[in-house]
């Protein structure tokens, strides 16, 4: 049977009027109708259904980080004196030190002449005996104390001092010792070779505790807070979660990528996290409850989103909701539907298409 090409017209017409979105005066004078299919029917193209429910609205986003060394925990020993590397006590990076480690043994004349000179103030200062009114007695007193006031700004440990004033042995060389306990990270200095003052002969880091430099995209900023906690694994040791906080928000974006710098602080006793080490980052935000029905029952149609409402006896309601974001596998609904009604979970599209047809043939 062939129909007039008036009528082909005219349905066509109105299955496009049936696609358009809210932007279309028919549109948004009046809701849709409902879509009336048999339960049987429903059955036999795979609808199913899921009532909207309250549920704890817990967003999980994921990035890649970086570990890096804390500013503050990454030192240098350098000399305040010219001299010569005696000794070197070090020999690669990697090695542990604790504090009060010899790292190296320096020469340095003006070092040695300085001690010496102590050493022989010291002696002067018992011949000239003990009376205060004693010029020569004064003089010595007022040219040790220059001696001392050389040697710690020297950093000559104070119990050396003590030492060359109590009578013990000037020492030929200086030994130079960590700071604090670390790691080494370099080693600058040969041994034998001639140092200036303010050279680094080596460079140190304590592990203990890391930084994590990552990047979040600009929608996920509102999540994104001082202090805020996050898990850190490694594919080194997957089934080890670190626990850390949101230290530093970097205030300017990168404008290219559109994403955030955030430095993620935690601790690090046994040192496996390694600087340089790719890691996941986990950040997790608790947002109250909310109206959720899953992912795959809402229909972006562009301006709005539609999902089916089940009203009993094959009827099913078109109605445009207002959704927030996706939470999981959930959408978070804002507006348009109640706790408890049923709606369309799969076969939509189906459903959608059921819907123009029935709105054409009735047009028609």
């Amino acid at each position: 049977m062939k129909y007039p090409s008036s009528r082909i017209a005219a349905a066509a017409l109105c299955t496009a009027a049936l696609f358009t979105d809210a932007s279309s005066p028919r549109a948004g004078a009046q809701a849709p109708a409902d879509v009336v299919i048999a339960p049987e029917r429903q059955h036999l193209i795979g609808v199913t259904f899921e009532k909207a429910r309250m549920t704890a609205l817990r967003l999980n986003v994921r990035a890649v980080g970086t570990v890096a060394v804390p500013t503050r925990q990454r030192w240098e020993l350098a000399t305040r004196i010219d001299g010569y590397v005696e000794a070197l006590r070090v020999s690669a990076p990697g090695e542990r030190v604790v504090q009060g480690q010899a790292i190296a043994d320096l020469y340095s004349p003006d070092v040695f002449a300085t001690e010496n000179e102590l050493a022989d103030l010291v002696r002067r200062r018992a011949r000239l005996g003990s009376d205060p009114g004693n010029p020569a007695r004064a003089a010595n007193a007022h040219l040790l104390e220059s001696a001392r006031a050389r040697l710690r700004l020297w950093s000559i440990p104070e119990a050396q001092i003590a030492a060359l004033e109590a009578g013990g042995a000037v020492p030929r060389l200086l030994t130079l010792t960590a700071d604090r306990d670390g790691v080494i990270e370099s080693v600058a200095a040969r041994q034998g070779q001639r140092a200036a003052a303010g050279d680094t002969l080596a460079s140190f880091v304590d592990l203990s505790r890391v930084w994590v430099w990552t990047s979040f995209f600009q929608e996920d900023q509102p999540l994104l807070t001082d202090g805020a906690a996050v898990t850190v694994t490694s594919s080194a040791y997957p089934n080890e979660i670190h626990h850390g906080v949101v230290a530093l928000i970097d205030p300017f974006m990168d404008a290219e990528r559109r994403t955030l710098r955030v430095r993620i602080d935690l601790d690090n006793p046994e040192g496996r996290l390694r600087p340089g080490m790719y890691v996941d980052v986990d950040l997790e935000s608790d947002q109250g409850d909310g109206l959720t029905v899953p992912v795959s029952a809402v229909l972006p149609t562009g301006r709005r989103h539609v999902l089916f409402v089940d009203k009993g006896d094959g009827h099913l309601e078109p109605r445009y909701v207002e959704v927030g974001r996706v939470y999981g596998q959930r959408w978070l609904i804002l507006k348009g539907l109640a706790p408890g009604e049923r709606v369309v979970t799969s076969a939509n599209f189906l459903v959608d298409a059921e819907s123009k047809l029935q709105g054409a043939l009735k047009d028609w």
